[in-house]
């Protein structure tokens, strides 16, 4: 698929810090939404662990990033990884309450979508919860489409 446009407010993209430094990120990006289950701070950082120890697929570092505001602070961040047929998929994205709706998600998936082209991967797979309709959103919005037909947890691609 060709790369999303970006769009939202001035954002620096970076390397992922360590999971201690990306856990409190992501707890308070997932707190009160469809995604949270109630994970400690601990159980945080084992979850970005994971991911970058590749539990979810093959990290790929080249492709997973850290949004820094103009501020310096760390307003998303986006973990990408490699499903074993080689295809990308996003396997965590998500953004600071304070930023939400500010086009950082959007931006950060745009990023990660012109890095994936330019290493020859015309094709990016993500996997969202039906009840999390605000991501689903978004994600239709920036040309996913559902290749799945259960809708409860649409396999966008």
């Amino acid at each position: 698929m060709p790369a999303p446009a970006a769009t939202g407010p001035l954002c620096v993209f970076a390397s992922l810090p360590s999971p201690e430094e990306l856990a409190p990120l992501m707890l308070d990006s997932y707190r009160g939404t469809p995604d949270d289950e109630g994970e400690t701070l601990e159980e945080t950082v084992e979850v970005v662990r994971s991911a970058m120890e590749g539990v979810f697929g093959v990290w790929m570092p080249e492709a997973s990033f850290v949004a820094l505001g103009e501020d310096g602070r760390a307003w998303g961040a986006v973990i990408t990884a490699r499903e074993e047929d080689g295809v990308p998929f996003i396997a965590f994205l998500f953004v600071h309450p304070d930023q939400c709706g500010r086009g950082v998600a959007s931006g950060l998936v745009a990023h990660t979508c012109r890095v994936l082209a330019d290493c020859g991967h015309p094709t990016v797979r993500l996997w969202v919860s039906g009840a999390n309709g605000r991501a689903v959103r978004l994600y239709r919005h920036l040309g996913f489409v559902e290749v799945t037909d259960t809708p409860q947890e649409p396999d966008l691609t």
